[in-house]
C-alpha cells in the first residue's frame, strides 16, 4: 500500500476541483430515489473492485416495518483492490452518467 501511495504522490499533479455540492446531492438523490438502492450500488462497486467480502452496517432512528426511516450512520469496509486506469476519465464518466434534474420526475 505504501508503494502505491508513494508512486501516486511522486507522479501525481495538483489540480483544482470545484464541486457544486447542492446540485451533486440533488442528482445523487434523484438517481438513487428508491429505498435502499444506495446499498445495492455500494455492493456493486465493491464487486467491481474485486472485493471478496463486504460489510454494510446502518442504523435507523426507529426500526418500524415498511417505513422510510432515515439512516443515522453508515459504513462499508471492504477489502477491494485499488482501481486501475485513468481516474480522471472515470470521474468524468461518472459525472456524465448522473441524470439531468430537469428530466427526473
Amino acid at each position: 500500500m505504501a508503494n502505491i501511495r508513494d508512486t501516486l504522490w511522486d507522479t501525481g499533479r495538483d489540480e483544482t476541483v470545484e464541486v457544486n455540492q447542492r446540485a451533486l446531492i440533488d442528482k445523487v438523490l434523484a438517481r438513487y430515489s428508491g429505498e435502499f438502492t444506495v446499498f445495492r450500488e455500494l455492493l456493486q462497486n465493491s464487486d467491481d473492485a474485486g472485493s471478496s467480502a463486504v460489510e454494510i452496517h446502518f442504523e435507523t432512528r426507529a426500526y418500524a416495518e415498511k417505513t422510510k426511516a432515515a439512516a443515522s450512520s453508515s459504513s462499508s469496509p471492504a477489502d477491494a483492490e485499488p482501481s486501475e486506469g485513468d481516474e480522471s476519465t472515470r470521474t468524468d464518466k461518472a459525472r456524465e452518467d448522473l441524470p439531468d434534474l430537469k428530466t427526473v420526475q
